[in-house]
């Protein structure tokens, strides 16, 4: 083998890792458990028409719970 076709070999298998790296890594974004339990600005949520009236109740249960 010449010192081109090793240089080519190389660089080929570099970028076949690179590629699978890449693929795990969006592979496993893809499928990680992202649900997290969501915060709310409760101190808005009464007039924000941002807030469904199930996230006002939870709000209201959170107030009364502190009280």
């Amino acid at each position: 083998m010449n010192k081109l076709q090793i240089i080519i070999d190389i660089f080929t298998y570099a970028v076949c890792v690179v590629i699978i790296m890449i693929s795990i890594v969006l592979i496993k974004d893809k499928f990680s458990d992202r649900q997290q339990p969501g915060t709310y600005n409760c101190s808005i949520a009464e007039i924000s028409p941002d807030f469904t009236p199930a996230m006002r109740e939870v709000c209201r249960k959170l107030r009364r719970e502190q009280q």
